[in-house]
């Protein structure tokens, strides 16, 4: 009997280091980092003001790119009721802007997006929309949070392909420690959603062919790939909430929730 119990408890153990190794792993596998080369510009994304704006400052200071783009989000619900009582909440861009400036960047060399993204697919379509009108077959540096990395760099990558090449850099703001994420609550929240959008794309990208096929009844696009990750992105950016009035899920919109429930009769969801 004492062995057995023994036992038992060497196998416990094994899996608490086993699970404790894994979620290290995690967390680090979120994190991306590419080796920094020369690029046109580099992107501010939203959030996490004033972090990712000092990150790109930087960047620009070092010679890396010669001129830095923000995004903005649509006027939020309170936000709208704020501008009617006469009380001035700045947006992030022009915190962005100021943040910048205080870090010694030409405001010459500073330029928003005109179109505002309620989600992450958003910003980095509109993004690409223009990046490719300028700068065809170029370079773009985007900066973000670590939590945030591998999302960014997998929509990227199924937005522009090959054609535009995006060189992923994190600010450096310590808010998200890859080897301890599970011990901080918001972290689990930003981790759990950061994985469900960065594999959801991932697997629904390389289907999307069928899914489309599947779902052309109900709403006869053919650009299947960009339909399905702004779909899952959308379904993920909503499990913390949304950035803005305007946000909507997957669940409020036709055309999103026929790729999806697609997916679901497939039994490619998880």
């Amino acid at each position: 009997m004492p062995y057995v119990i023994a036992l038992l408890i060497l196998l416990v153990c094994v899996g608490v280091c086993g699970a404790y190794v894994l979620l290290r792993a995690l967390g680090r596998w979120l994190v991306v980092n590419d080796p920094q080369e020369r690029a046109d510009c580099i992107l501010v994304l939203g959030g996490h003001a004033p972090f990712r704006a000092i990150e790109a400052a930087a960047l620009y200071h070092q010679g890396w790119a010669p001129e830095i783009w923000l995004t903005q989000f649509p006027k939020s619900r309170e936000e709208a009721v704020l501008d009617a009582m006469g009380i001035d909440l700045p947006q992030e861009f022009v915190l962005n802007r100021q943040i910048l400036a205080h870090e010694h960047v030409p405001q010459d060399r500073i330029s928003l997006l005109e179109e505002p993204s309620d989600d992450t697919f958003n910003e980095l379509s509109h993004t690409h929309r223009r990046f490719r009108q300028r700068y065809p077959g170029g370079t773009i540096v985007l900066v973000t949070s670590r939590f945030h990395a591998r999302r960014v760099k997998v929509i990227w990558r199924r937005i522009a392909g090959t054609s535009e090449r995006a060189c992923v850099r994190t600010a450096q703001d310590g808010s998200f420690e890859p080897n301890r994420w599970f011990t901080d609550k918001r972290d689990v929240s930003q981790v759990v959603h950061e994985v469900f959008g960065s594999t959801q794309c991932s697997e629904w990208a390389i289907r999307s062919d069928e899914i489309t096929r599947g779902a052309r009844s109900s709403f006869g696009r053919t650009d299947s790939q960009i339909h399905v990750i702004h779909a899952l992105d959308i379904a993920s950016e909503s499990n913390r909430g949304p950035r803005s009035s305007t946000s909507m899920s997957a669940s409020t919109n036709p055309e999103h929730s026929a790729i999806i429930v697609a997916g679901i009769h497939h039994g490619w969801t998880t």
